[in-house]
């Protein structure tokens, strides 16, 4: 048996975090529009950037159907995820403006993390800061799926199931979902 000693810190006011990186989803900068698609998509930055496609789910305003995931034996695999603060059809309008501006479609998914990566992170605080304190991007998707399985996970399944789910790993490896905890809600 391992323990570990993981510190989980809070987010203050989702609710204003949402709104947040709603409100990003207007701008031009490519480094708001990923931040803000990252955490209300819980996409990677380059999936953002690079690999993402969202379709209508008919099962919510809130899902979305993704394909595009980066670290997967199954790049067309296809599954539902949920936006935040129903933000469905202004992630897709967003996503289809960042790739336009990013232009990135002629760059290898290594070349798309090289050139964003450092530019991303260093817009994660500044913008996300006074929700989740000091933060990477990797972290959005950390605070997206906190948010995600108290809004959305039923009483009926566990929560790493449930993060195994919404994040595309594979179903009966529950145990990369234990790196996603580092947030919890601020009641």
């Amino acid at each position: 048996l391992v323990r570990t000693n993981k510190k989980i810190s809070k987010i203050r006011n989702y609710e204003r975090m949402i709104s947040a990186a709603i409100s990003l989803l207007e701008r031009d900068k490519i480094s708001e529009l990923v931040c803000a698609l990252c955490f209300l998509t819980g996409r990677r930055s380059t999936e953002i950037l690079k690999t993402a496609k969202f379709t209508n789910s008919k099962n919510s305003q809130n899902l979305v159907y993704f394909k595009g995931q980066l670290k997967t034996n199954d790049a067309s695999l296809k599954y539902e995820i949920y936006t935040l603060g129903s933000s469905r059809d202004k992630c897709k309008k967003a996503l289809k403006r960042l790739r336009q501006i990013a232009n990135t479609k002629d760059l290898s998914n290594a070349q798309v993390n090289s050139k964003y990566k450092s530019t991303v992170n260093y817009k994660v605080t500044p913008l996300f800061g006074k929700y989740i304190g000091h933060a990477s991007a990797h972290d959005l998707r950390s605070a997206y799926v906190t948010i995600c399985t108290m809004l959305y996970k039923n009483d009926t399944q566990s929560v790493n199931s449930f993060l195994s789910q919404i994040l595309g790993h594979n179903p009966e490896d529950l145990s990369t979902a234990n790196s996603y905890h580092k947030y919890y809600v601020e009641k």
